[in-house]
């Protein structure tokens, strides 16, 4: 009689063990881990801070489009881009140079860069500069008084090959539209990061087959207008990295 309880105590106690034990994973389970990804580096691959040749990339126009022989061909060829002293140095950005680019097209208009070398897809986690605007282009007076901006984001877009022969011709590419952020702030240097990867852009797989090329960067994307020559837009890039 005691050895059939000992029996039914043993076996009442090993049962106690394995139910308490299925309520932990099993080693080696995934349950309860962050599938997120890993978090960029604070400090990525420096592809431009304008402060010598050797930092300086190629960069050119991006988004002309249309015939030269139009009524518009003034306001579309009335930009610049150039690398000037820090006109806005302080604690914010101390860089001795920036790349100021002016335009009196605020729309999808912008500058390219060109990578020293093609990148792979998988190799390029996202996109991080700082940019200073005097003025936004909200509510600014217009060519020929057509209607104003009332909306403005900066924007990037990742292009798989560069055509430096003329800007008629926009790139196929893919636009970071999950990382596009309103753009109003005035006066202030700002750094943002535009994050990529081609299991979130389905277009990566035929835009960039053969890699990524370059960047262009968008700082009017969305608002639509050409500026009267007075309120022509100026924007300051500097410290491009690669992530």
């Amino acid at each position: 009689m005691m050895k059939c309880r000992y029996n039914v105590f043993f076996i009442a106690l090993w049962g106690l063990v394995i139910a308490c034990s299925s309520d932990n994973p099993a080693v080696g389970s995934t349950e309860g881990k962050d599938d997120k990804e890993e978090p960029l580096p604070d400090k990525g691959t420096l592809f431009a801070d304008f402060e010598t040749y050797d930092t300086t990339p190629y960069f050119f126009r991006y988004g002309n489009s249309g015939n030269s022989k139009m009524d518009d061909y003034y306001p579309r060829w009335a930009y610049s881009h150039v690398v000037i002293d820090n006109p806005v140095k302080g604690e914010e950005n101390m860089s001795s140079k920036v790349l100021e680019y002016t335009s009196m097209e605020a729309r999808n208009y912008g500058l390219k860069f060109r990578f020293s070398e093609t990148v792979h897809m998988d190799e390029l986690k996202g996109i991080r500069f700082r940019v200073y605007q005097p003025v936004n282009v909200i509510g600014k007076e217009t060519w020929k008084g057509t209607s104003k901006a009332v909306f403005q984001q900066l924007g990037v877009k990742l292009i798989g090959r560069f055509n430096s022969v003329n800007d008629y011709e926009q790139e196929e590419g893919v636009l970071l539209t999950n990382s596009s952020v309103e753009f109003k702030e005035e006066g202030i240097w700002k750094k943002y990061t535009f994050t990529f990867s081609k299991s979130e852009y389905s277009a990566a797989a035929t835009q960039l087959k053969n890699g990524i090329a370059g960047i262009v960067i968008l700082p009017t994307y969305g608002s639509g207008v050409t500026l009267a020559e007075e309120n022509k837009y100026k924007c300051y890039i500097d410290d491009i990295e690669i992530l």
